[in-house]
């Protein structure tokens, strides 16, 4: 066999071992990305799949004291310097801006990045936000209340040993709600995600409870998502297996 057949076969050969072997060649991968991470017809209540929740409202909120809040701006993120550029550069920007098209989606008046920067008239690119600035930007637009947070993420692999397409997935999230009337603080919410989730995602999530706990403060969070996973077909690869079910802990602010 000349060298050039030998080559090929021995090609062929390797190629063959993958494939068969390729189940336990998959189970090595350094980052294991939920389906909810990567099936974009996913419902928003798998975002908060394999995660730890804690979502604190303030004491004696009722529906009527909150039942006005419609106008709301939200403050995250910055312009990045390097590539990619502006928003899109930075992750608490992409989480922010994603959260403002879904509670508008939701029936909030939305004031987004944009808004804030004709209020502004310059880009948001070194500092973060002000608590003064905030105020004073929210009275300007009308806002009645403000949403701001901050966002833990990494790079993931998606493919065989992790190597392929890197996506930016979000490890925890923290964001408050304020009401810019009285200032103070509506609601706070934190979650860690168990092996990460996508931004659009983790802003389906985040709206979600937003518009749950403006509309009643005492609602159960953990019920209106498995309401909505009872209710909606299993996307996970490998049948109907379901779930596993998120850890709610539930407080209030003083």
């Amino acid at each position: 066999m000349n060298p050039a057949r030998r080559y090929l076969a021995a090609a062929i050969c390797l190629v063959s071992v993958l494939l068969l072997t390729y189940g336990c060649v998959s189970t090595l991968s350094v980052v294991t990305v939920p389906a909810a991470a990567v099936n974009l017809g996913t419902m928003a209540y798998q975002s908060i799949e394999d995660a730890q929740i804690l979502i604190r409202v303030h004491e004696g909120l009722t529906k009527e004291s909150l039942r006005e809040i419609r106008n709301v701006a939200v403050f995250m993120g910055k312009e990045s310097r390097v590539k990619p550029y502006g928003r899109i550069g930075d992750i608490e920007a992409v989480v922010g801006d994603n959260l403002a098209m879904q509670l508008m989606r939701e029936g909030f008046c939305i004031y987004d990045a944009d808004d804030i920067q004709r209020v502004e008239k310059n880009s948001r690119i070194e500092a973060d936000y002000h608590w003064g600035e905030m105020l004073r930007t929210c009275e300007a637009l009308g806002a009645q209340a403000m949403i701001s947070g901050h966002v833990v993420a990494a790079m993931a692999g998606f493919g065989i040993l992790g190597i392929g397409r890197q996506k930016t997935v979000v490890h925890s999230v923290s964001l408050s709600v304020t009401e810019v009337k009285t200032i103070r603080t509506l609601m706070t919410i934190d979650i860690q995600y168990k092996n990460g989730q996508r931004p659009h995602i983790v802003a389906e999530g985040l709206a979600l409870i937003i518009k749950a706990k403006l509309n009643d403060p005492d609602s159960d969070i953990q019920e209106l998502f498995r309401k909505k996973q009872d209710t909606t077909p299993n996307t996970r690869t490998g049948g109907s297996d379901q779930p596993e079910a998120p850890l709610f802990f539930s407080d209030s602010l003083p």
